[in-house]
């Protein structure tokens, strides 16, 4: 599956709030892009985030995507589907990107101050063992992954980003 975020960034033409969904589950239970179903009610697929049964809008006037069958107000259909769809990528792949990270120390002896700055350049890692939602003390991450060296934890951020903790 090949993932183009940008697809779902365009305000819904329904109410100007909710974005449009591009992903939903089939009748397989797998999550599908709108571009991969027939059009309407044939595309037999579900929402993502409250299971209620959509239909694929692929017509000429706006862009493609699944709207509810019902009145249902899910506001959240795109962002779920969206973290889903990334999730299922991660799930089936075996490369990933580091961003460039910055990192700053400082240490206080005394008087004495110490402080320093690095920049860590991001590059490709290749990865197997993919898990999804794994149970870290307090917290669960969306993705582990295991490089050659060490594991990597992944939390995927479409909208609401992570605190600190």
């Amino acid at each position: 599956m090949r993932v183009n975020a940008m697809e779902s960034t365009r305000p819904s033409p329904r109410d100007g709030r909710a974005k449009d969904a591009v992903f939903a589950l089939n009748v397989s239970g797998k999550l599908v892009h709108v571009s991969e179903v027939p059009r309407g009610k044939a595309c037999a697929c579900c929402c993502v985030a409250c299971g209620s049964r959509v239909i694929a809008k692929k017509g000429t006037q706006t862009a493609w995507h699944f709207a509810h069958l019902s009145t249902a107000d899910c506001q959240h259909a795109a962002e779920t589907a969206l973290h889903k769809a990334v999730k299922q990528v991660i799930l089936e792949g075996d490369v990933v990107r580091i961003p460039d990270l910055a990192v700053e120390a400082r240490v206080s002896i005394g008087s004495h101050v110490g402080h320093a700055n690095r920049c860590l350049k991001g590059r490709a890692v290749s990865y197997v063992e993919p898990r999804l939602e794994v149970r870290l003390g307090e917290i669960v991450a969306d993705a582990v992954v295991t490089t050659h060296d060490r594991q990597l934890i992944i939390e995927v951020a479409v909208e609401h980003l992570v605190d600190d903790e």
